[in-house]
């Protein structure tokens, strides 16, 4: 275990120890709350400023959690999908994404609705060339 985590680079660390620990706090506190040992039977209040009285450990431990689960899947993105949903054309940041995945011709046009559309890995490439050339890409291209 500690060979897989010293494996992974610095930003990788930061995502995952915030996963881990935001979510062993809040399975914890959800087997606490399950046991009946939650914090509502104590009769014990501090005043604080209403500032303050959103930071709780159960919203602080979520947002740890969701930082380190969300921060480390959107690090290492949607490679090898089996479904792209894209609008035609695409926008001009993804457009050397969406060149690159259906150059790769492992991806097939599914489904079109108004701007969108729908490729799968594996569906027939007949329509390919037609998406390549609305995304700007000039004459015609070797699909693999």
């Amino acid at each position: 275990m500690i060979e897989w985590f010293a494996s992974h680079n610095g930003i990788e660390q930061l995502f995952l120890l915030s996963g881990i620990v935001g979510g062993m706090i809040l399975l914890f506190r959800f087997i606490l709350m399950i046991a009946g040992i939650d914090h509502h039977g104590t009769d014990i209040h501090l005043d604080s400023d209403a500032g303050f009285q959103a930071l709780t450990i159960q919203g602080v431990s979520s947002f740890f959690a969701m930082f380190g689960v969300v921060g480390y899947t959107l690090y290492h993105g949607a490679y090898d999908a089996d479904y792209i949903l894209a609008r035609s054309p695409p926008e001009s940041r993804d457009v050397d994404n969406y060149i690159a995945a259906l150059r790769s011709g492992a991806y097939g046009v599914v489904a079109e609705k108004g701007v969108f559309v729908l490729f799968r890995r594996g569906a027939p490439t007949d329509k390919v060339q037609l998406y390549l050339r609305e995304a700007g890409a000039a004459g015609e291209l070797p699909i693999k």
